[in-house]
Parts: C-alpha cells; structure tokens; sequence
C-alpha cells in the first residue's frame, strides 16, 4: 500500500501522487492549518474521485481526511494519465475547502 511519500509538493497548486493502477493508496487530505485559521473546527466532508478511480475507505480526525483509492473493477487506467481524487471539508461554522491530487498512473 502506498503512503504520501509519492506526492509531489513542489507546486502546492497543482499537486500530484503516482499510483500504480494494481494497487491501493492512502490519500491524507490536511485541511488543519486552514480549520485553526478559519477558529472552526471539523464538521464533515466529501470525497469526488475521478472516473475509473473508487474511494474504498474514508476516515476523519480533526482536519485530516485519510482516503483510501483504487481502481475500479473492470476498469483500465491509462498510463501516464492523472485522475483527480477532490476532498472537501465543511467546517462547523459552514465555510468549505477543497483540495484535489491528481494521481499519475504508471508500473511501479
């Protein structure tokens, strides 16, 4: 399994991770610093996985959304392609954030 430690965080705008299309990755969104910023706290969130990639397991502590992806069944993923998983996070006074990581696909 996968960890952070393929993401590219030279461009924090355009930020990718590599993915091997026969594995599964966890994805940490950290949406902390912005929610002590914002002196709100977490509320709740919601993952938009691009077609062809399936968000298996989500988890939540404080600011951090842990997204566990893979390829969907019966799908074929093109190599060198990216495929955009989005995370959104509503803080309790209702303010909204969104991140998305573009994973590349390629053999690892």
């Amino acid at each position: 399994m996968a960890t952070g430690s393929f993401w590219n965080v030279d461009d924090p705008l355009k930020p990718w991770g590599l993915m091997d299309p026969d594995d599964v990755l966890n994805i940490p969104f950290d949406f902390s610093e912005w929610l002590a910023d914002q002196g709100s706290t977490y509320a709740s969130h919601v993952v938009t996985p691009a077609v062809g990639i399936d968000a298996v397991d989500v988890s939540a502590t404080g600011g951090v959304v842990l997204i566990q992806v893979q390829r969907s069944v019966g799908v074929t993923l093109a190599e060198g392609q990216k495929y955009g998983v989005t995370c959104q996070v509503v803080a309790a006074d209702g303010q909204k954030r969104s991140k998305t990581l573009y994973l590349k696909i390629k053999e690892l």
